[in-house]
């Protein structure tokens, strides 16, 4: 399985799903243990549950056997585009009991997206084969 994080307009999003999806590959991670690294960055605003079943409804879908694209809920995006190397630090050993090295150089790679972004753009997740 492959994660891709990636901005993107929504007119875009079309165009998106069939090519090869843009942005960060988010590694050793796939869409459902996101949901509690996303209740972490949120600080508990957005629980868990409500990203998984945010991740169960993709915003575009090539059918059932995918790729799918996700939207990030915005408290997320503001978070991870405002945090800063220690706050993502503490996030990844919250996430990961301290055993992931990989998905930390991701959330920093994410973040860094989040934070060059323009007004019209939404952070998504790319998630196929």
């Amino acid at each position: 399985m492959r994660v891709q994080a990636f901005l993107a307009r929504p007119e875009q999003l079309r165009l998106i799903l069939r090519d090869e999806p843009p942005g960060v590959p988010v590694t050793g991670v796939d869409p459902m243990n996101l949901s509690s690294l996303a209740e972490i960055v949120s600080s508990g605003e957005i629980p868990s549950s409500s990203v998984v079943e945010m991740l169960r409804t993709p915003v575009l879908t090539a059918g059932p056997r995918g790729p799918s694209i996700y939207a990030v809920p915005e408290e997320i995006t503001e978070a991870l585009g405002n945090s800063d190397p220690g706050e993502r630090a503490r996030w990844i050993q919250g996430w990961t009991g301290g055993t992931g090295p990989a998905r930390g150089k991701a959330l920093a790679a994410v973040a860094e997206l989040a934070a060059g972004r323009d007004p019209s753009q939404t952070l998504y997740v790319w998630v196929g084969e």
